[in-house]
């Protein structure tokens, strides 16, 4: 996007993306636990947005990769062993939408 700032930390009416990312996220009630992988620069400005926050879920941040293939690797690695199912999201892309999909016969 051409600005100093990475992207995930942008803001959108005063609210960095990746925080409007992770409130979507925590909105689902069937979401337990959230991992956001991060650059190391980014961590403890992460962190404390996320302490701003009221989330029912617990929060983590972890230092990503240099890829997102190694980010999505660091945030698996804190995974619970008996977890049934896991996203994974571009937190730069926050606008999505709730959908429930019909079962077919």
């Amino acid at each position: 996007m051409g600005a100093e700032t990475p992207k995930q930390f942008l803001e959108l009416d005063g609210v960095p993306i990746v925080m409007l990312s992770v409130r979507r996220i925590a909105s689902c009630e069937l979401v337990t636990d959230i991992i956001v992988a991060t650059r190391g620069d980014g961590i403890a400005k992460l962190e404390e947005a996320i302490r701003g926050q009221k989330f029912s879920q617990n929060v983590r941040v972890v230092k990503g990769g240099d890829t997102r293939q190694e980010s999505v690797a660091a945030a698996l690695k804190l995974v619970a062993a008996d977890t049934e199912l896991v996203l994974v999201h571009d937190a730069v892309r926050p606008v999505c939408e709730e959908r429930a999909d019909r079962a077919r016969d």
